[in-house]
C-alpha cells in the first residue's frame, strides 16, 4: 500500500496525508466529545459539595449570630429586670413613708412621681393611688 502510494504525485499524496490526519483528529475529537459527561458531571458534584460546605458554613454563621443576639437580649432583658426590682424597692420606701391625712398623701404622691420621672427618664411608669 505505502510502495503504491510512494508511486503516486505529489498532489495526490499530500491529498492522502490531508484525509489520514482528518481522520486521526475525527477519531480523537469523537473520544473527547464522548468523555465530557463525565467531566461535566465530576465538575457538578464538585460544585455541589463546594456549595454544601458553603451552606454549612453559613447555617453556622447565623447560628452563631442568632446565639449571640439571644445572649444580648437575655443580658438586656436580666438588666432591665434588675433596674425595675431596684425601682419597685425605692418606691416601696417612699410609699411607706406617707401619712393618714389625705393633703399629706396627695403630696406624698406628688413627690413619689417626681422621683419616678427622675429616676427613669426614658421609660413612663404609671402610679396608681392606693385608697
Amino acid at each position: 500500500m505505502f510502495k503504491s502510494l510512494q508511486k503516486k504525485p505529489l498532489h495526490t499524496r499530500a491529498h492522502v496525508a490531508f484525509m489520514v490526519a482528518f481522520l486521526v483528529v475525527t477519531v480523537v475529537a469523537a473520544l473527547w466529545v464522548m468523555t465530557l459527561p463525565t467531566k461535566f458531571a465530576n465538575i457538578r458534584e464538585a460544585n455541589e459539595q463546594v456549595a454544601a460546605v458553603r451552606d454549612a458554613a453559613q447555617d453556622a454563621e447565623d447560628k452563631r449570630t442568632e446565639q449571640e443576639a439571644a445572649a444580648i437580649l437575655s443580658g438586656f432583658v436580666a438588666s432591665s429586670t434588675e433596674v425595675y426590682k431596684d425601682l419597685g424597692a425605692q418606691l416601696e420606701d417612699l410609699g411607706g413613708k406617707t401619712s393618714e391625712s389625705g393633703e399629706e398623701t396627695a403630696t406624698s404622691s406628688e413627690a413619689l412621681s417626681q422621683e419616678v420621672a427622675t429616676t427613669s427618664a426614658s421609660s413612663t411608669i404609671i402610679i396608681r393611688e392606693l385608697p
